[in-house]
């Protein structure tokens, strides 16, 4: 499961990330929306893990340093397209909005079957190597 606090730091390493050919799109699956209070605002109603409340910490002296949105923003700037899969509906709204900033696509993902998350993967995957054509064609032969 992704940590609503996983945002941050999943682009961190994908802007950090020094290969020659940088990442086309980022495969997010999760149980829970995003913390919905936004960048320099306190954290209301969570938890949080004592390493992110240290100094340069996500959420340092519980006031958060940054939000999904202005991480999107930065994975869009770089043409990076994040496909979302929840798998409850309570993050439906947030997932859709992290994919829609970004260019990429949200879909409900069912944990119970394993054919799902293939499909998932394989799609982005089969999109990125040949197009919306082979997408077509994969979805036509293997979800009609």
């Amino acid at each position: 499961m992704v940590p609503s606090s996983t945002m941050p730091h999943l682009t961190c390493n994908i802007l950090l990330h020094r290969d020659p050919e940088p990442p086309t799109r980022v495969l997010l699956i999760g149980d829970a929306p995003p913390h919905h209070e936004g960048k320099g605002n306190k954290l209301q109603e969570l938890v949080v893990h004592e390493s992110n409340k240290v100094a340069g910490g996500f959420v340092e002296g519980g006031v958060l340093s940054t939000d999904y949105r202005a991480e999107c923003a930065k994975l869009k700037d770089k043409k990076i397209k994040v496909f979302s899969f929840y798998l409850h509906s309570g993050a439906r709204k947030s997932f859709n909005e992290i994919s829609k900033l970004t260019g990429g696509e949200s879909q409900e993902l069912n944990p119970t079957d394993a054919e799902s998350l293939i499909h998932a993967v394989s799609e982005t995957a089969l999109e990125d190597i040949g197009g919306a054509s082979m997408l077509q064609k994969y979805r036509a032969q293997y979800r009609p």
